[in-house]
């Protein structure tokens, strides 16, 4: 596996009025399928919000998750591992967040 390269924010068109993407359209401008982002859900390495009729919402930067996983794995981490790593990384996000207010 190679790792993946990057795409520029400004070639996504924002389709969804609530500011979030289906799992379809990850799939495609991540170069994935929608069965490996709900393994990736599975695992707690992304988190979806649901939209009211259940379908699962992801913000843009989970375009940047995405390939930071696909990255990650490409160079020989596993995915129990990466997900220990980002969740240390997010509540270091989350903390450093609150300074920042």
């Amino acid at each position: 596996m190679e790792p993946v390269s990057t795409f520029t924010m400004t070639r996504v068109k924002k389709t969804s009025k609530n500011g979030s993407l289906r799992a379809g359209e990850v799939a495609r401008l991540t170069g994935g399928g929608a069965d490996t982002l709900r393994h990736y859900e599975r695992k707690g390495l992304l988190l979806p919000r649901r939209s009211s009729n259940d379908y699962r919402a992801y913000p843009y930067h989970a375009l940047e998750r995405v390939i930071l996983i696909r990255n990650a794995l490409a160079v020989g981490f596993g995915l129990d591992e990466l997900a220990h790593i980002l969740k240390i990384r997010d509540a270091a996000a989350r903390h450093a967040a609150k300074f920042m207010r």
